[in-house]
């Protein structure tokens, strides 16, 4: 294991980390979402520092989950922190009940609402994100123990497009160490988040774990990376198969062309169908692996006429001699479905 990297990360290296997010507009005006704990207050310090070489302008946004009782006072201070140092900053609190069971997805899911509505609201087009090397290798850890997939595995992307806001992440390629360091210069306070010591969360375990064996989180984060370079070329493949096998000129109702999607390699076959699964039900969540791979296997039957079947909110019946798929009758999704078909850009990205 190669020793601690404590060296504070310099404007030039993370200048050189946001040129690959380019390009940016004139004099851009980016967000930067922040807990209070270290790391994102150290990526406000950069980020602000780069937006001034750049005449734009940063804004700090602080979420007050409020699943603490100290959670308010908590960003309150960070607030006051960050605008000592001429970085704006604003809160943004999740009003409403709290669930009592799965307490992080909900927060980390009400986190992202309140910081993408805010940056709708005020135009902006590009939030930060303070994930560090060893947050991509915890990720990357967590998503093996649950038997994910290449997209599960590929963990963390640097760049998310969603409908309003671009996610970066330009410290993917830094140890926590050096944004610790980074964070110690700046001399502004910081939160200890007591749930990052709470062994009931499996991500600190494996945290714990990774310090025991002395496992390198950026041999880790490299690997994530490889097969996120794998992610893209596949995706790309797939986009080539949906362009040439699929018709959605009667959108929401998409036919395909079922000896094209089973002459490639099932990966590409599979991913594409999922595709298509996706923007015709609307669900936010997609299939499970084994009920996915068995309607591709059932494609030929249907295809013959051998009966229809359903799944993620789709009807998949035989029209024509070609697969046709619709919203299901009754779905819950048809109220919200989009005008268009979201098929490629950012079908799969990862939050």
């Amino acid at each position: 294991m190669r020793p601690a990297d404590n060296r504070p990360i310099t404007a030039t290296e993370f200048a050189r980390a946001m040129a690959r997010f380019r390009p940016f507009e004139p004099k851009p005006h980016v967000a930067v979402a922040v807990s209070g704990g270290p790391d994102s207050m150290a990526l406000a310090h950069l980020a602000a520092a780069w937006a001034r070489r750049y005449r734009g302008q940063l804004t700090a946004l602080i979420v007050d989950h409020g699943l603490r009782p100290e959670s308010k006072i908590e960003a309150q201070g960070a607030a006051r922190a960050l605008r000592r140092q001429g970085i704006a900053a604003a809160i943004l609190t999740w009003h409403g009940p709290k669930p009592k069971a799965n307490r992080q997805a909900a927060a980390r899911a009400a986190r992202y609402r309140l910081l993408e509505a805010w940056c709708r609201q005020a135009s902006v087009l590009h939030l930060l994100l303070a994930h560090h090397a060893d947050d991509l290798a915890e990720t990357l850890l967590l998503r093996l123990e649950r038997g994910s997939g290449l997209d599960g595995l590929a963990a963390m992307a640097s760049l998310a497009e969603r409908d309003h806001v671009r996610l970066l992440r330009p410290l993917l390629g830094f140890a926590k160490s050096r944004v610790i360091a980074t964070a110690a210069k700046t001399g502004m306070k910081t939160v200890d988040d007591p749930s990052n010591r709470n062994e009931a969360f499996t991500r600190v375990r494996i945290r714990q774990a990774m310090t025991a064996l002395e496992i390198d989180a950026l041999r880790l984060a490299d690997t994530a990376s490889h097969l996120a370079r794998s992610r893209r070329a596949i995706g790309e493949a797939v986009g080539d198969l949906l362009a040439k096998a699929v018709d959605v000129s009667r959108a929401p109702i998409c036919r395909l062309d079922a000896a094209r999607l089973m002459a490639v390699p099932e990966e590409i076959g599979l991913r594409a169908l999922g595709r298509v699964l996706a923007a015709v039900g609307g669900a936010s969540v997609g299939p499970r692996f084994d009920s996915l791979l068995g309607l591709y296997r059932d494609l030929p039957r249907i295809a013959r006429g051998g009966g229809g079947r359903t799944l993620s909110g789709c009807a998949v019946r035989a029209r024509r001699g070609q697969i046709e798929i619709a919203p299901e009758k009754g779905s819950q999704n048809l109220k919200d479905r989009p005008l268009g078909l979201p098929l490629w850009p950012g079908a799969f990205d990862v939050v």
